[in-house]
């Protein structure tokens, strides 16, 4: 818990370079707690804004202060509507922070509706993959149905590479990446969360595979795509027995075991 810590940086802010408090928001700025707190301080018999209060308004994550610390975040807005002396330039500031930070959160709010776990049996999965050979394959199989979700795409994607050594000359991956956005947004399909993607990203690096480059900055592509990926724990689970298959030379970053090809 950094809230002491930055307590004590905030106690006299309007004395602090706005350089010091990008830096202290930089260390902090997960725990809004002590931020709302100092500010609610700072307003104490104002009658105006400050230049750092602005500053730290307008650098905060307020959506997440407002999902944290509700009524904190609610009392530093009435003690600025409250301010007798407030200019016009910054109550216009202040509405569009709030109106934004208001779509924000209900933003969230419907991402967060969304189902964040989707079941696959093991017998559908392995037959997806046994019948994936290009990138291509795996959009039409998105495209018909088969899976809904953006774990399936990106375990075909590390199937097919470990597969196909040319994959990445054979196809257009910017293509793939614009059709994926299509489908997703057409079929509701469930978003891969970042996390996932950063643990395939980081066994990559240590990875033999000739086309990690290639692959790394196409997941990469991915997980910095809104429409397909996400902050939220999604998850993917696998229900039924698995296959038992013969082990094989090259394993999948994130399983134990590849199907078999017929």
């Amino acid at each position: 818990d950094n809230t002491n810590f930055v307590s004590k940086y905030l106690t006299n802010i309007d004395t602090i370079d706005t350089l010091k408090l990008d830096h202290i928001l930089m260390i902090g700025g997960c725990n809004p707690e002590p931020f709302l707190r100092s500010i609610i301080a700072n307003l104490e018999g104002k009658v105006e804004l400050s230049q750092n209060i602005k500053h730290l308004l307008v650098n905060m994550n307020l959506a997440l202060c407002f999902e944290l610390k509700e009524e904190l975040y609610l009392e530093v807005f009435d003690k600025i509507r409250n301010l007798s002396a407030i200019s016009m330039e910054d109550v216009k500031s202040v509405l569009q922070l709030s109106t934004e930070t208001t779509k924000s959160v209900r933003s969230r709010g419907e991402e967060r509706k969304k189902r964040t776990t989707k079941l696959i049996a093991y017998k559908d999965f392995d037959d997806i993959l046994l019948d994936c050979e290009t990138l291509s394959d795996i959009t039409d199989a998105l495209f018909d149905g088969k899976f809904t979700s953006m774990f399936v795409v990106i375990e075909m994607l590390l199937f097919i590479y470990y597969e196909n050594t040319s994959v990445s000359e054979l196809e257009d991956t910017k293509m793939f990446i614009t059709r994926l956005e299509d489908i997703c947004r057409e079929k509701k399909c469930q978003k891969v969360s970042n996390e996932y993607l950063k643990m395939n990203i980081n066994a990559l690096n240590f990875s033999p595979l000739a086309q990690k480059v290639q692959l790394i900055t196409l997941l990469n592509e991915i997980k910095n795509n809104d429409k397909l990926s996400t902050c939220y724990e999604n998850i993917q689970v696998k229900r039924g027995a698995s296959r038992d298959v013969s082990p094989r030379g090259t394993k999948m970053i994130n399983q134990s075991r590849v199907p078999e090809r017929r």
